[in-house]
């Protein structure tokens, strides 16, 4: 496990970063300037709109987190495209 700090942003903050708005608070300026002088990580999540429930949303971001396939009959899931569905 890496020992610098991670951490997770919205939509909303990492724009307000990239576009020096000054509605982004101190403290996540700061987080960011870390993370781009390497001194932190932040993560951007995905969002998957080709997918229209959330619990699916969530099975197919796991799949994409490990690499791995998906093992499902879920048509929506199938015909997304998003992941490699066996079935």
């Amino acid at each position: 496990m890496s020992s610098v700090p991670l951490y997770v942003t919205d939509t909303h903050s990492l724009l307000w970063y990239l576009g020096g708005s000054p509605k982004l608070s101190s403290k996540a300026k700061q987080a960011f300037d870390e993370a781009h002088a390497g001194r932190a990580k932040i993560i951007v999540p995905i969002i998957l709109t080709q997918i229209p429930e959330m619990h699916d949303r969530l099975i197919a971001c796991e799949a994409l987190l490990w690499k791995a396939k998906l093992i499902t009959a879920d048509v929506q899931l199938r015909y997304a495209g998003i992941v490699e569905v066996v079935w």
